[in-house]
């Protein structure tokens, strides 16, 4: 019988009470994301636990954790299990460590230890094969000492301790976690076991550690030390505290110890380098190389993430010394260096790590590592890093390829270098000795026939380059020439072409093309300033309400403006656009005056901020009072201080009474908003009306307005 399935459709449990009711003898085999276990069921019983084929049972630290052996013994025992071949039962039976029933009590203990674990799990899958056990999957000798364990409890236990633990590893992540105790802890601890715990937590016994100093389970430890750290009588050790007790390790020579707190340390400070360094150097003192190479790796990594390239090489460097085979370490530092611009490093690095790949019998992922860099990136077309892929081509039995990468040098450099040219022809015809093409050019090298074809080629050369030359310059010539001719033309009509129309186009014809020839590039600069009067222009025509001709003012200009005035132009067109009806209603006011009603209003009534230029820059060009009227009355409703000069201008021209009275208090208001603007604004007019008889009297009214205002504060505007 043979059955399979996940655990979204049915739980584990019912899966081992299945296989209970139903007597089953074979193997259930449960796979997840981070590992796999077999169970052995012989008649519906639990027979036995494994991790997988060829994986040992951890029997040998089980039994020093329950003390089952003595711990010493096993220590040294271990230290030679390189040479050894027998089990780990064998084992402690022949060196007389344990009696047979202690062994036993370790492999069911272990078993239900693997079933617990099991029990705990939400996402797997499941198979059972009925059979015989797999080879090589459960130890021997646990079953030969046919330990048979009833379901029905070990589901039970598995339950509770499920419960126990989602709340115990909110407080124990892992059996290496490290504690430290209060010092009243054991005092004060609810229990003997738990006093016991709480005595041996001085942060750096982990719990698997604790395990073993009181030869109980780890799962008992963990529940003990759940309640420690409820109770607040112990917590979880820091960074800086198992980081001074590895010093201590260190300093006492113990570097076995200092490794196991470097590490812990360094799981929760991940980022410390000057923790991490200590570590690579105290796995190098220890002899373990390869562990200290990697932790420089990551040294080198963090510090490439930062941008720190110098140190990232450093740190790659060191791990390369540690560990020469690791071509990983060899191609990041490529990576590292390709990003900080050192070509002559690169260079130097990509040779060692061609090298170790074909001492590792890798020549032909070297001469893939090369021919990327000779084709692409900084290196292209290197010569030391071509001659190096050409003889790992020949290596791979490649010759053409070898032959081609010859030829390319010698393209490339061998005008220059005659024995460089000789050297690789010869090797690329001893890559391939039947190609005709590489034998003549080896003839015509050694007898200076390719040397008088080359001199020959070079003074060709240097003649039609220098006929180009010539060339050029006639052309050149004949096209200053012309464009200054009709540069001449243009300049001629230009002041009669008021906006520009027909100007700015031929400056534009003129100037496109080669910016080399002076008379062009006089063209660009005049064509620049011929475009900024046009704006210029359109924008004194808004003010002479020619809106049409403003726009195509624009319009001719902006091809020609740069980036910045352009922009300006589309603002100042979208602002005409704007503008239009309200320009349209102040000419039918100036020509009907205040009959025109729905006009009058409609300037009147224009009181948005937006409408504030308008009214400002036309006031002082409106020709009738009916006309500065609506303007003032929209300005009355925006009282903005900015105005003043607008309006005394108005005030200056009017004849009309009531007319005068509305600029004089939009005067008042300026001047009691803003004194030191208003008057600074008045000042020149004031000056000017002074000389005119007609305007004295209107000159020496506004000036006592400002007098009035002159020692007050301004008064910020009301916010609308």
């Amino acid at each position: 019988m043979t059955f399979s399935g996940d655990l979204t459709g049915i739980g584990l449990g019912d899966v081992f009470q299945n296989l209970n009711g139903n007597r089953a003898t074979g193997t259930l085999h449960v796979r997840w994301e981070r590992g796999e276990r077999h169970v052995r069921l012989v008649d519906g019983l639990v027979a036995g636990c494994a991790a997988g084929p060829g994986r040992e049972l951890p029997l040998l630290d089980h039994c020093v954790e329950r003390g089952y052996a003595d711990a010493e013994k096993v220590k040294a025992l271990q230290a030679n299990t390189k040479k050894r071949r027998k089990r780990p039962a064998r084992i402690l039976r022949d060196e007389k460590l344990c009696d047979a029933e202690s062994i036993e009590s370790a492999f069911r203990e272990i078993t239900a230890e693997g079933v617990y674990e099991l029990l705990q799990l939400s996402a797997a899958q499941f198979v059972f094969h009925e059979g015989d056990a797999p080879p090589e999957t459960f130890d021997a000798d646990m079953l030969a000492a046919e330990i048979r364990m009833e379901v029905g409890p070990l589901l039970l236990e598995g339950a509770r301790r499920a419960d126990d633990y989602a709340r115990i590893r909110t407080v124990v992540g892992t059996d290496q976690d490290l504690f430290v105790a209060d010092a009243q802890a054991a005092e004060r601890a609810p229990d003997d076991f738990t006093a016991l715990v709480a005595s041996l937590l001085d942060g750096r016994t982990d719990v698997a550690g604790v395990a073993r100093a009181v030869q109980r389970s780890r799962f008992e430890v963990s529940s003990a030390l759940l309640t420690l750290v409820q109770q607040g009588l112990a917590r979880p050790a820091t960074g800086e505290e198992i980081a001074a007790l590895a010093e201590e390790a260190l300093t006492t020579e113990d570097r076995e110890e200092a490794i196991r707190l470097l590490g812990q340390a360094l799981v929760r400070m991940p980022r410390e380098q000057m923790l991490r360094r200590r570590l690579a150097e105290t796995l190098a003192a220890a002899g373990k190389r390869r562990e200290a190479a990697g932790e420089m790796a990551v040294l080198a990594f963090q510090a490439t993430e930062e941008e720190r390239f110098e140190d990232a090489m450093a740190c790659y460097e060191r791990a390369i010394a540690l560990d020469p085979a690791d071509v990983m370490l060899h191609q990041r530092r490529c990576e590292v260096l390709k990003r900080s611009g050192d070509k002559q490093a690169l260079r130097h690095a990509l040779l060692q790590w061609a090298e170790r790949l074909e001492n590792l019998g890798l020549a032909d992922r070297a001469c893939e590592v090369l021919t990327s860099s000779c084709d692409a990136g900084p290196l292209r077309n290197d010569q030391q890093l071509l001659l190096r892929c050409a003889e790992l081509e020949k290596v791979n039995g490649n010759p053409a390829a070898a032959a081609q990468r010859y030829v390319q040098i010698v393209d490339l450099y061998g005008g220059n270098d005659f024995q460089l040219e000789v050297r690789c022809i010869r090797a690329a015809l001893a890559a391939q000795p039947e190609d005709a093409t590489l034998q003549k050019r080896l003839v015509d090298l050694e007898t200076g026939r390719a040397a008088i074809r080359q001199k020959r080629r070079r003074m060709m050369l240097g003649i039609g380059a220098a006929a180009s030359v010539a060339v050029a310059i006639v052309v050149a010539a004949q096209e200053e020439l012309s464009t200054s001719r009709r540069l001449a033309a243009v300049l001629r009509e230009r002041p009669a072409d008021a906006m520009g129309t027909t100007t700015l186009p031929l400056l534009r014809q003129l100037a496109d093309g080669n910016s080399w020839i002076p008379s062009k590039k006089l063209a660009a600069q005049v064509e620049a300033e011929e475009s900024m009067r046009v704006l210029r222009a359109a924008e004194g025509l808004r003010l002479q309400a020619r809106i049409d001709e403003a726009r195509q003012a624009l319009a001719t200009a902006r091809p020609s403006l740069p980036e910045a005035a352009q922009k300006r132009a589309d603002e100042f067109d979208a602002q005409l656009q704007s503008e239009l009806p309200l320009l349209h209603a102040l000419q039918r006011v100036e020509r009907r005056g205040r009959d025109d009603g729905e006009a009058f209003e409609m300037l009147a009534r224009a009181t948005d901020p937006h409408w504030f230029d308008f009214h400002n820059d036309l006031l002082p060009r409106a020709k009738c009072d009916a006309a500065r009227e609506a303007l003032l009355r929209a300005l009355q409703a925006l009282e903005d201080p900015r105005c003043a000069e607008s309006v005394a201008k108005a005030y200056l021209a009017t004849r009309d009474p009531s007319i005068g009275r509305m600029c004089e208090g939009l005067i008042d208001s300026s001047a009691r908003r803003d004194p030191d603007r208003t008057r600074d604004a008045l000042a020149p007019l004031l000056e000017e009306a002074r000389e005119h008889s007609e305007r004295r009297d209107r000159s020496v009214r506004l000036l006592e307005i400002l007098m009035v205002h002159a020692a007050s504060p301004a008064v910020p505007a009301a916010p609308r």
